[in-house]
């Protein structure tokens, strides 16, 4: 009996340290894609409809800029866990912080102060890069053993995730539009406030520390000095932000894109020079710039479901149905729905692949998504050409769209995701994600100000503008893909020459 006493109680506590994540991650999300599905549609509704009565063109910038914030802010998130904080507590850092953000979005959207808005969002995104990559983490080391288990646990926790923003995305627009912009948001820290009370009832019975650490956590006065400077940047970093969206968010996305630029460019150079790199490890590098290029013109594409879509579909389409208005940030919800439904039957479609032998490059399989996305695209322009020519169009355009748009996800992130891994080098793994979230809030970055030109209250100019985001997703895409397979070519017959030649 005492010889498996230890392993029963330390399957119990992976169950429950398992349990916690995955609850304070689904709440996260909850919150997250909740108030994502209605910020644009607040940004631009009228004062006498409790919105800021903010041009498109503000709405969209801001929208990016909260986007990007989120991605870079990983990055801190990260790096603070790993240099004394510790996991544990940048969880519980980020929850407090993501409620403190919902909760000034709360009062702004009462007081219709834009201020106490951008604050909120400000918060917000620090909080989402403190909790969402620890939260990751800490599965991991639920399972060192790796393995079936650790796949698994991941599966649970991925379900989670989509969970989250299934209810997010459909609770939060509800309440917004039959009480108030103010009970969405609140919606939202409630949820992040949920999330915490079942992180706190769990934690204390599991160990999240990482077990090959050789520095402990540090303790006492160094923490709180930690601790304080932490929170001096994040104050004068929240100040600025808060200055810089309420002067010219437009002029600051552009801003930030360039910087972004000089950061990747920056990052990537220190990185390729490390002494420690093999020369097969910096040829591999140059991949990492494929990839973040591919995260970039999918990204752009992809978040216009926050404005441009949304805003169609607030302005444009027929949103009655069985005599029910559905409100426009609910019709997202279809996005994580069709992620559930659909990943098992990607993944299978793969494996049938690949027991037939046929491989397709990651690269390529990337191309081919982006390719979809734009095919979603020209549904949209046709979307947008009923809506010119009958005044309104039909819900089905939004659907097939999002349908197409969530058939793309499953193609391009889960395949750039395992490239990344495979590229990176193992000593630089961290610096290597670290790029990885600047291309994603470039992307982010990109398609605000995408969506920024776009004029959204004709759509007659929303279909031209449609139709070419499509033609740039499909070329772009299918050269991708054509261009990885004949580069894959030229390498294999080229290695063949030189085998040759050597024997």
């Amino acid at each position: 009996m005492q010889a498996t006493q230890p392993a029963t109680a330390s399957s119990f506590d992976t169950k429950r340290g398992l349990r916690a994540v995955f609850m304070v991650e689904m709440w996260e999300r909850f919150a997250f894609y909740g108030m994502k599905s209605i910020l644009v549609l607040f940004l631009v509704a009228p004062a006498s409809q409790g919105g800021l009565s903010l041009p498109d063109a503000s709405a969209a910038a801001i929208f990016g800029l909260y986007a990007a914030g989120a991605s870079l802010m990983n990055i801190v998130g990260g790096w603070a866990a790993d240099r004394g904080l510790g996991g544990r507590r940048c969880i519980e850092a980020g929850g407090f912080l993501n409620i403190s953000g919902y909760l000034l979005m709360t009062c702004g959207a009462l007081m219709q102060e834009p201020n106490l808005v951008f604050a909120g969002l400000a918060l917000d995104a620090a909080g989402t890069g403190f909790l969402k990559p620890n939260a990751s983490v800490a599965v991991g080391r639920l399972f060192p053993e790796g393995g079936a288990r650790r796949d698994a646990g991941y599966s649970f926790f991925y379900m989670g995730i989509n969970i989250g923003a299934v209810l997010g995305s459909m609770i939060v627009p509800i309440l917004a539009t039959k009480v108030g912009w103010w009970a969405g948001f609140s919606a939202a820290a409630v949820g992040m406030s949920l999330g915490l009370v079942q992180w706190y009832w769990s934690r204390k019975h599991v160990n999240f520390a990482d077990p090959t650490e050789s520095q402990p956590v540090v303790k006492g006065m160094v923490y709180w000095l930690s601790s304080a400077g932490w929170l001096a940047v994040s104050s004068l970093a929240l100040g600025l932000f808060v200055w810089a969206l309420h002067r010219d968010p437009v002029g600051l996305a552009k801003m930030s894109t360039l910087a972004m630029v000089v950061i990747g460019l920056v990052g990537f150079a220190y990185l390729i020079t490390r002494p420690e790199l093999t020369p097969h490890e910096r040829k591999r590098l140059w991949g990492i710039w494929g990839v973040g290029l591919c995260m970039c013109l999918f990204l752009v594409g992809y978040q216009q479901g926050g404005t441009s879509i949304n805003l169609f579909i607030q302005r444009f389409t027929n949103r009655v149905v069985l005599g029910y208005e559905i409100p426009a940030g609910t019709f997202l919800s279809l996005l994580p729905i069709f992620i559930i439904i659909m990943a098992p039957v990607v993944g299978q479609f793969w494996i049938l692949l690949g027991r037939r032998g046929i491989e397709p490059p990651a690269t390529s399989k990337m191309g081919i998504g982006i390719a979809l996305l734009g095919t979603a695209f020209a549904v949209m322009s046709a979307a947008a050409a009923a809506a010119a020519t009958e005044g309104i169009a039909g819900p089905g355009w939004i659907v097939l769209t999002l349908f197409l748009i969530t058939m793309a996800d499953l193609l391009v992130y889960p395949v750039l995701l395992s490239a990344i891994s495979a590229l990176s080098p193992p000593s630089r793994a961290g610096m290597v994600m670290g790029l990885t979230a600047v291309f994603s809030a470039m992307g982010n970055m990109m398609s605000s100000l995408v969506a920024a030109k776009m004029v959204l209250t004709d759509p007659a100019a929303m279909s031209v503008a449609f139709q070419r985001l499509s033609w740039y997703a499909m070329v772009g895409g299918l050269a991708i893909a054509i261009c990885v397979v004949f580069g894959v070519h030229w390498w294999r017959s080229r290695s063949q020459l030189r085998e040759e030649l050597s024997s």
